[in-house]
């Protein structure tokens, strides 16, 4: 009697033990991270590297992943602030080339999960609201600060600036810090950085200067774009 009752303690113990390793086990499966983003004016563009064209601001990327990558569960914790969707990069050729984007709607906070393979993924996202980061810019004598209350990107004749150099003074509020660049052409990763009030030149149709801006504090980033159709 005593020896059964043994022999069904240690299978109980097993049992138990197999039961809370597997549970660990899962848990060391789940690899949690946390992001902030920007929700941008409707109207707004931005430049994606990944798809490698202008495209909506609001459509971002949050995991770039290999073509052979298969993506299941993929859900929001409340598509009123995000939906993610799976979508291909813009260059054929690259082996990691699928991508999970999300679709911004409005500031809040949501959970996106997600699993490829055995492993399963879930990004806490905060989505913050788009602010104007510069206390003025201008681009020679035009004003931008009014229209980049409103928006993020704006759109220029390529014809009517390419015939002389142009020149990008700007200023940034408390607590950002901006960076400036010159973008040649979408689909292109030539670029090279434009120094604040100093004189460039537009090289060809397509082109764009960027300014990318970060608060420390909030940790949000703020993409500006001037583009030269």
């Amino acid at each position: 009697m005593k020896n059964c009752m043994k022999r069904k303690l240690l299978v109980l113990i097993s049992l138990i033990l197999v039961l809370v390793c597997g549970t660990v086990s899962q848990a060391k499966a789940v690899e949690k991270s946390e992001r902030t983003l920007t929700v941008y004016p409707g109207s707004s563009k931005g430049y994606s590297s990944f798809l490698r064209k202008y495209t909506s601001a609001n459509e971002q990327v949050l995991a770039v992943l290999p073509n052979t990558a298969r993506v299941e569960a993929l859900k929001s914790s409340d598509p009123s602030v995000l939906k993610p969707f799976v979508k291909n990069g813009g260059t054929k050729t690259n082996k990691y080339n699928k991508g999970i984007l999300v679709k911004l709607k409005k500031a809040g906070t949501a959970t996106v999960s997600y699993k490829v393979g055995a492993k399963e993924y879930r990004v806490e996202i905060t989505v913050l609201p788009y602010t104007s980061p510069v206390e003025s810019i201008s681009m020679g004598s035009i004003d931008l600060l009014p229209k980049l209350q409103t928006k993020s990107s704006l759109s220029f004749p390529y014809g009517k600036y390419s015939k002389k150099p142009l020149k990008i003074n700007f200023q940034a509020k408390e607590g950002w810090k901006i960076n400036a660049g010159y973008l040649e052409k979408a689909g292109y990763q030539k670029g090279k950085t434009i120094k604040n009030n100093k004189n460039f030149k537009l090289t060809r149709k397509g082109c764009a200067v960027c300014l990318w801006a970060y608060n420390e504090e909030t940790e949000q980033n703020i993409d500006l774009l001037l583009l030269f159709k």
